[in-house]
């Protein structure tokens, strides 16, 4: 037997080893994380609190779902939704001129993972961010939505439950408001836990 019949059937036996590892994780899922969030603000401008930054943290728990794909060998492409309900101190400024939190935060996540091994799949995701934030001094809240990166880890115990770690960071958008302009920011890291369907 040839080198090259030799090769041509160890890449046959490897292939579809390696696709079953992508194919592990396809398919809906759903899951539930907590998260530990830290948000920051800057302010310009000369309205209340403007020239000022803080920061805040905030605890609480997340829902998301999400489909994946198994896409060539051990590379998985998804979309996912998260909802994070809980409310987030992003700080205030000296006197209590801005007193801010984040609220209703949500994202629309583009997910790009590779299994590395049949249990075991690590991924990327960007994030199309939504939410509130909310002035609790003067009572205004204002739409916010930006842009954010992530990368975690997946486990599968069995067939169908896991467990994931993750690192999130967001970015908003400038949002204007009684004559500042603000600049929120997040950090997020989770562990959740979810089942494929």
């Amino acid at each position: 037997m040839n080198r090259f019949a030799i090769v041509a059937a160890c890449l046959a036996i490897a292939a579809p080893q390696a696709f079953a590892q992508a194919h592990n994780f396809e398919g809906f899922s759903v899951g539930i994380n907590y998260e530990a969030t830290r948000a920051s603000y800057s302010a310009a401008g000369s309205g209340a609190g403007g020239g000022g930054s803080d920061n805040g943290t905030g605890n609480g728990l997340s829902l998301q779902a999400q489909y994946l794909f198994a896409v060539k060998e051990r590379f998985v492409l998804g979309l996912g939704l998260t909802d994070s309900p809980t409310n987030v101190n992003m700080g205030s400024s000296a006197g209590n001129q801005l007193n801010l939190l984040t609220q209703n935060r949500s994202a629309i996540d583009f997910i790009g993972g590779i299994a590395s091994s049949e249990s075991t799949l690590v991924f990327l995701k960007l994030s199309d961010l939504r939410g509130t934030i909310v002035d609790g001094t003067s009572g205004a809240s204002y739409a916010a939505n930006g842009f954010g990166y992530g990368l975690g880890v997946r486990t599968l115990f069995d067939k169908h439950k896991f467990i994931q770690i993750g690192y999130d960071a967001n970015t908003y958008r400038d949002v204007q408001g009684n004559g500042v302009t603000l600049s929120p920011q997040s950090r997020v890291i989770s562990i959740g836990v979810g089942y494929e369907f």
